[in-house]
């Protein structure tokens, strides 16, 4: 996603979200391209911004029109980042550029709307440096080390290994609007997806990574007039994709050749009576999978298996009198299946290498990856979540409070883990492998917002989540540490001849995980002194990270035709690691980032034609 381009960001939760598929088994987040709004008198936008940490700059570049029964806009823009310094050394080979561009064309007739809309995204992403590294002891030292082996002066280059990806997405959208509540809409979605990944080897202008990834969704919905107070939609989707691999890496691919394809139907129903609303929703969706691979000794494979799955979601909402609040609760089940990088995943992914549920085997208890598993005679089955979520607001004269509490139960629940170190061509390496077990995730989120004056306002934020593998009764890896936020903000108005000012102060503090699994050290995988099976507990090579305090700052103002803004990260520049990223395995966070942006805005007096 280039962040740029997005003009407006929703979180779906409760029975609405069975209409964006059986993917969003924990809910949906929408991302809408700029606006197509009719009689919008014509605007430029021009902006420009710089980063001091990594030395980057970004210029974008934004115009549009409307007039009664047309309307379009374009936009575009380019990125480039250096090396990320932390506060006590320069993170070699991590920056990142990024280009894109995008347009779209509606056009108004009567009670019709047609729409085209197309992007396109080209991100050339760097990886640690020392992240590859080519001994066992240098590798077990990148990991073990207070700072990274390999630290280069900055640079803006990006070399190898790195990943380079083009996106492209085409949507075409037909409305047609039949009464004051009815409407019928057809949209059309084609996506290609370009990946490059490069590695530290001999011919590094060679990618070890060569996929393109062509994505199709049509969707037809009714939004039906009320019946008998019954508002809602019905609609039918086919999806499809088709994965290839190009010739010219000599690698096994890390994710075989294969076609998906998706036929589902939904309906979406609420009504409401007084200050209580019922809604429900239901999806039916049959799916099948063609793969076409090749196994670890170069012969070709081939699968083929099909699924049909129900996604159910209850909701009830209840508007508290006079506006005072409201209760939501959402009572769920959803179904998820592996994609195929979980099922086939083999090989070389970024600084690891990844065997997905069907490329490894036991033999003596160890995984063995001669051969890949055909999924109907695997156990392999898809996730099914049984969900329970409730949230409480409550508005008290100037403040609200949000308390959402959730339990989620997973069966069949799919991640990765780390399960040995090996030997590669290209040196050793930390093996993780996919694996399933029944899970239990309960979490509750709090915020509290209030303005104490007219100008002064604060919002305090904090996030739980307990989880669980009920199968083998261990912690899970990788899950979210407790979390909370407290944002300060004042707002000047008119201030210094500007025509708005607002200033922030954001502290947060990240705690420890201390639900984390147990840690194995390198060394002992290395020399063999601790031995590992399939079946033993999970665990982690590294202890999570220790809790930490960040401080943010920053400065929003306008003035006439232009606004900008002066943010500072990481103010203290405090040194810490994220136990959600895989870059504290070899280095800390970046340090102080100091961003200055500046905008600029012309609008027309009149609509174009």
């Amino acid at each position: 996603i280039e962040i740029t381009s997005a003009s407006k960001i929703t979180l779906i939760k409760g029975a609405s979200g069975v209409r964006y598929g059986s993917d969003a088994l924990g809910g949906a987040i929408l991302v809408e391209s700029t606006a197509l709004n009719l009689n919008t008198p014509f605007y430029t936008n021009i902006g420009v911004s710089g980063e001091s940490n990594g030395l980057g700059f970004n210029t974008n570049l934004a115009l549009g029109s409307g007039s009664e029964n047309w309307s379009y806009y374009a936009n575009g823009s380019f990125t480039q980042i250096g090396d990320r310094t932390a506060p006590d050394y320069n993170l070699t080979n991590s920056g990142k550029e990024e280009t894109s561009f995008g347009a779209g064309v509606l056009h108004h007739r009567g009670n019709w709307d047609f729409s085209l809309r197309y992007s396109f995204l080209d991100q050339n992403l760097a990886i640690l440096r020392t992240s590859f590294l080519s001994s066992p002891d240098a590798f077990i030292r990148s990991i073990n080390a207070d700072r990274p082996v390999i630290i280069d002066p900055l640079s803006r280059d990006i070399n190898e290994p790195n990943q380079d990806t083009q996106h492209h997405l085409a949507k075409a959208q037909v409305e047609w609007r039949y009464s004051d509540e009815g409407k019928l809409t057809l949209t059309g979605g084609f996506q290609l997806n370009k990946r490059l990944e490069f590695d530290v080897r001999r011919n590094a202008d060679r990618p070890i990574v060569d996929l393109d990834l062509v994505t199709n969704d049509y969707q037809l919905e009714w939004k039906h007039p009320s019946w008998n107070g019954l508002k809602g939609l019905i609609g039918i989707q086919y999806f499809s994709q088709n994965n290839d691999n190009n010739p010219g890496t000599f690698n096994t691919p890390i994710v075989p050749n294969y076609n998906i394809e998706r036929f589902s139907t939904f309906i979406v129903e609420k009504i409401e009576k007084n200050q209580n609303t019922f809604e429900a929703g239901l999806r039916l969706d049959f799916e099948s999978n063609d793969v076409r691979g090749l196994e670890s000794n170069n012969d070709v494979f081939r699968d083929q298996f099909n699924f049909t799955n129900v996604t159910a979601s209850l909701g009830y909402v209840r508007e508290f009198a006079n506006g005072n609040g409201t209760f939501r609760s959402n009572l769920g089940s959803a179904w998820r299946t592996a994609n195929p990088f979980e099922l086939y995943s083999f090989g070389q992914n970024r600084w690891r290498l990844i065997f997905g549920l069907l490329r490894f085997a036991e033999v003596d208890g160890q995984p063995n990856t001669d051969n890949v598993e055909l999924f109907d005679e695997s156990q392999v089955q898809p996730e099914r979540g049984y969900k329970f979520i409730n949230e409480l607001k409550i508005n008290n004269n100037d403040s609200q409070h949000v308390l959402t509490v959730y339990g989620n139960f997973i069966e069949n629940y799919i991640y990765d883990r780390p399960i040995t170190v090996t030997t590669t061509v290209r040196g050793p390496t930390l093996a993780f492998i996919y694996e399933q077990d029944n899970a239990l995730f309960l979490g509750a989120d709090y915020n509290f917002r209030t303005n104490w004056t007219s100008n002064i306002s604060t919002d305090f934020g904090f996030s739980y989540l307990w989880s669980r593998n009920i199968g083998d009764d261990q912690p899970l890896i990788n899950q979210p540490p407790i979390s909370t936020s407290l944002s300060l903000q004042w707002d000047q108005g008119k201030f210094l001849g500007l025509s708005s000012s607002v200033l922030r102060l954001k502290p947060s503090y990240t705690f420890e995980q201390f639900q984390a699994p147990r840690t194995i050290t390198l060394e002992s995988l290395v020399n063999g002194t601790e031995g590992v099976t399939l079946d033993s507990e999970i665990f982690d090579v590294l202890d999570p990270p220790g809790g930490y305090f960040l401080l943010d700052l920053s400065w929003n103002f306008a003035w006439n035709n232009f606004s900008g803004s002066i943010a500072v990260q990481n103010l203290l520049n405090n040194s810490y690691r994220s136990y959600l990223n895989d870059l504290r395995y070899f280095a800390d966070e970046p340090g102080t980032n100091v961003i200055f942006s500046l905008n600029y805005q012309f609008k027309s007096k009149k609509s174009g034609k």
